[in-house]
């Protein structure tokens, strides 16, 4: 008998028996025919073989072509006679440290000279490019025109004092009338207020005539510090004023610095005493546009609190000496910063190298009995030599020459090598 189980809200779930015929109705019931599509294997198999065509069209070419290099190379290789080459080992140098940087040339200090007051320039006193001295006399404006105003000054001045004067006599003698009530209180303040005023007088004309005679001062023009004088923009004769520019521009020549800027990174590395230099005790040279080094050496002075945000750069100026005035405001230099202290650096000859800057630097060595390329960071230059920071040591066998042009790696050599080199570590 089948067995069911159905729901009762009394006892939960209830146990029933049912008969063959409701089984054989219930078993019927419980099954559907579904009938599914068979797949088109004919279909299925045109497919993946047009791909497989594809696929085949695609990679054969690519794989014939790598296999072809692998065995064209392999036989020139293997076939190909060895090169006969000489080899050295590279040698170490005590160098400083070393940064160059382009400068510009700027006067410690300079001052533009203009006119203070309108008027025509009446005389110069001294020639374009010539040194002058603190206080000495530059420039003559024309000064009848301000003289005049000064004795006009002078005559208000002498009329606002007697009235001031007479003011102050008539306020006495008010005092004295007004204890016996000769005059009323309000005459005797009228007679304070009156001194009041020409004291006021007094006092304007005294401004008029002091601001008189500095204006008179003004028409001679003294030079307010020692320095070298530029080109003279105005001649004798010209109309000139605050609205004419500067006369002249004087720029002390000694001490003179120089501007420049260093990435940042490398002025923290200066700070933190990296690479043996420090920015408080490195040695500031410079090359002039001539290419000849100048004789003194300078210090840096000044390094600002904000780095470029658009070369990431911070700018430093240092300062020389310029007794025989060489050093010319405006002018490039090329600024060496030097270490203190010297380093071992590595050295290549430059005639054993390849390449350029712009793509890098190589070399060939010989490692295993054939030819290898080392790529090389280059840092500098000493002499004829290139000081190298990476890519070789002084322990590889450094190709120096060869019977043929080196063109590819992997080529078997036969060793003739050289007498070192400088090979002692200095």
């Amino acid at each position: 008998m089948q067995e069911e189980w159905e729901n009762s809200d009394d006892i939960g779930l209830k146990k029933i028996d049912l008969g063959e015929e409701e089984k054989l109705a219930f078993d019927t019931q419980s099954y559907v025919s579904v009938e599914i599509d068979k797949p088109d294997e004919k279909k299925i198999s045109k497919i993946v073989l047009t791909w497989a065509i594809i696929f085949s069209l695609v990679t054969i070419p690519i794989f014939y072509h790598n296999i072809r290099n692998y065995i064209n190379d392999y036989c020139t290789t293997s076939t190909r006679n060895p090169l006969r080459v000489k080899t050295t080992k590279l040698s170490y140098k005590n160098l400083y440290d070393k940064s160059e940087i382009t400068g510009l040339i700027s006067a410690e200090s300079s001052v533009d000279i203009v006119a203070r007051v309108d008027g025509y320039l009446e005389k110069t006193y001294f020639k374009e490019g010539d040194f002058v001295r603190k206080g000495q006399l530059l420039f003559t404006i024309e000064p009848n025109e301000y003289k005049i105003s000064v004795r006009a000054a002078e005559a208000e001045v002498a009329q606002a004092m007697a009235l001031y004067t007479n003011s102050i006599q008539e306020l006495e003698r008010a005092k004295e009338l007004v204890k016996e009530n000769f005059i009323s209180r309000s005459d005797y303040d009228s007679i304070v207020a009156a001194a009041n005023s020409q004291k006021a007088s007094l006092d304007a004309a005294n401004q008029s005539l002091a601001r008189a005679r500095l204006n008179l001062s003004y028409t001679n023009i003294y030079a307010p510090m020692a320095g070298k004088a530029g080109k003279i923009n105005m001649s004798d004769g010209n109309y000139v004023g605050l609205q004419s520019g500067p006369l002249v521009t004087i720029a002390k020549m000694d001490p003179i610095c120089v501007d420049f800027s260093m990435k940042s990174s490398d002025v923290l590395k200066m700070k933190h005493g990296n690479n043996n230099l420090d920015i408080n005790t490195a040695k500031v040279e410079l090359l002039l546009s001539d290419d000849t080094k100048y004789d003194k050496i300078g210090k840096i002075i000044f390094s600002d609190n904000v780095v470029s945000s658009q070369v990431a750069s911070l700018s430093l100026r240092a300062v020389f000496q310029n007794h025989d005035n060489i050093l010319i405001p405006g002018d490039y230099v090329r600024v060496i910063i030097t270490s203190k202290e010297p380093h071992n650096k590595l050295l290549v000859p430059q005639a054993i190298t390849h390449g350029d800057a712009l793509n890098g630097y190589y070399l060939w060595t010989v490692k295993d009995g054939e030819t290898h390329k080392n790529r090389i960071t280059v840092s500098g230059s000493e002499g004829s030599d290139w000081i190298v920071e990476s890519g070789v040591t002084a322990e590889d066998d450094v190709i120096k020459s060869s019977n043929e042009p080196i063109d590819m790696e992997r080529i078997p050599v036969l060793i003739k090598t050289s007498k070192k080199q400088d090979s002692a570590t200095q």
